[in-house]
């Protein structure tokens, strides 16, 4: 990855939704990039005690991924 991050790809990183060379590229961009990895800290930290609660079934989680893609 030569390019910062976007909230879509950190929104796929966090619902666990890409696929795992994506994932290996995003990981290994973030260990290297210390402003995408501060944005994928602050995005979970936001979003984590909202959605403690909340068990992902394949129907959930496609929907999320869905009204991302969407956006």
């Amino acid at each position: 990855m030569n390019k910062h991050l976007t909230n879509k790809d950190l929104a796929a990183y966090l619902a666990e939704t890409m696929k795992p060379l994506r994932r290996e590229r995003f990981e290994g961009h973030i260990r290297s990039c210390a402003e995408c990895r501060k944005k994928q800290e602050r995005l979970a930290a936001a979003i984590a005690p909202r959605y403690q609660h909340v068990r992902l079934n394949d129907s959930l989680q496609e929907r999320i991924v869905r009204s991302w893609r969407e956006m």
